[in-house]
């Protein structure tokens, strides 16, 4: 777990100390009452990787989360560090 920490992002949450997935779930419930007060369009994606990726074209996939506006950091893998 220490090495781990020393590369992290902090947005991850899952298996590590003092971080739940309870964290994610309310921030992002905020961020969509927030949304809907405000009368804002809001949009989600959720992927289950391992099966999504096991059975569709990795390029046709990629282009299409591209073309919809999802960050550039999601679709390509991590860097070295």
């Amino acid at each position: 777990r220490v090495w781990q920490e020393q590369w992290i992002r902090g947005s991850m949450h899952g298996f590590r100390p003092l971080h739940s997935t309870a964290d994610v779930y309310w921030r992002l419930a905020l961020r969509i009452e927030e949304a809907l007060l405000r009368g804002e369009d809001l949009y989600g994606l959720s992927l289950d990787w391992s099966k999504c990726f096991d059975r569709l074209p990795h390029k046709i996939l990629l282009r299409l989360m591209s073309e919809l506006g999802m960050a550039e950091e999601i679709l390509r893998p991590l860097r070295a560090m």
